[in-house]
């Protein structure tokens, strides 16, 4: 019965040495749990400020390349509204140098038509000196044959 007894007061201690080992454990373990969700936690804290700060450089990003975008439109209308001025000057321009150049024509055409008609004018002139030349030369061979007739008359 004493070593029974014994065995007994052994088996309790042991079972409190294990109990005492098991809750070592228990603890060591609630703590290495403790220290595994603290970490993850940190984990997804760092991964949560990675991702904001990704979210973050795209939006910067996107709102660079919108203002952009808005720069590279605004600079298209500027063009679009230079290009339009630039097209009514030389339409205008265009339909002064037409103007210009019908005007040029008609005065051509006015200057072609005197021209026309002084050279017709100096052809009738012309025409009528060439008769009166004739008639003169006529007049004139008519005065040589009479002073010949007369000094021939004068010899004899």
């Amino acid at each position: 019965l004493a070593q029974s007894q014994q065995q007994a007061t052994e088996l309790a201690v042991r079972i409190e040495e294990l109990q005492s080992q098991v809750a070592a454990e228990v603890a060591s373990a609630n703590s290495a749990a403790a220290d595994l969700e603290i970490t993850y936690q940190a984990q997804l804290a760092v991964q949560a400020l990675r991702e904001a700060e990704v979210e973050e450089a795209k939006a910067s990003e996107l709102a660079a390349s919108e203002t952009h975008l808005e720069m590279q439109k605004l600079e298209c209308a500027t063009l679009t509204v230079r290009m339009a001025e630039q097209q009514r000057q030389a339409d205008a321009s265009l339909k002064e140098v037409t103007a210009e150049l019908t005007r040029e024509k008609k005065r051509a055409s006015e200057m072609g038509a005197q021209v026309a008609r002084q050279f017709s004018k100096a052809a009738t002139e012309l025409d009528s000196l060439g008769v009166t030349l004739d008639q003169t030369q006529q007049q004139r061979d008519a005065l040589l044959s009479q002073v010949a007739e007369l000094e021939s008359r004068q010899e004899v």
